[in-house]
């Protein structure tokens, strides 16, 4: 069984947790007290640091401490592919009506709403009922919201009204190519 206490401590004091403890105890604080502190709480870092886990991590401690929450966990690519077919099958206010009716909604690799500019449309009115009603999201993407271009600014300043926070690489992840390279040079 997924161990969402478990992961929030090895950020917190793992090989990654002088980097890192700040956006777990982050996530942890969502998960706690959802749509009450950090919210949006969004996470952002480069490939393999976490990010999924940590979103994992909120929805799992949400529904074990409360089983009647519901906790929507979705890529930006699957909301992309669900969008679609709400269009195509004219089911557009099925869609809306569920994620508006989520208490904590998690949406992974937000970078690929560029492009999608009728998603970002309707993402931005979810997203607005979502925070007026002090239900919890939680974004992650591989830059700051700022940096996604050409995300619309509406949408980004949506994104920035909770926390930011990022995700680095540890100490030991930073230094360990060093000695593997001269490894290499020197033939050990």
């Amino acid at each position: 069984m997924f161990d969402p206490e478990k992961t929030f401590k090895s950020f917190l004091y793992g090989p990654n947790g002088r980097d890192n403890g700040f956006a777990s105890a982050a996530a942890l604080a969502a998960a706690n007290n959802p749509g009450r502190g950090y919210n949006p709480l969004f996470i952002y870092g480069g490939v393999g640091l976490g990010k999924t886990h940590l979103l994992h991590a909120i929805g799992q401690h949400v529904f074990q401490n409360n089983p009647s929450a519901h906790v929507a966990y979705l890529s930006a690519k699957e909301l992309a592919g669900e969008f679609v077919d709400a269009i195509q099958n004219r089911q557009l206010a099925r869609f809306r009506e569920k994620y508006v009716q989520t208490d904590v909604m998690l949406i992974d690799d937000i970078q690929f709403l560029i492009g999608k500019e009728r998603l970002q449309e309707e993402l931005f009115h979810t997203f607005r009922l979502l925070h007026e009603q002090h239900k919890q999201v939680v974004l992650a993407g591989n830059v700051s919201p700022g940096e996604i271009e050409p995300l619309e600014q509406r949408l980004v300043a949506r994104f920035e009204l909770g926390l930011v926070t990022g995700l680095q690489r540890s100490e030991v992840q930073r230094r360990l190519p060093i000695p593997k390279r001269k490894t290499q040079l020197l033939g050990v």
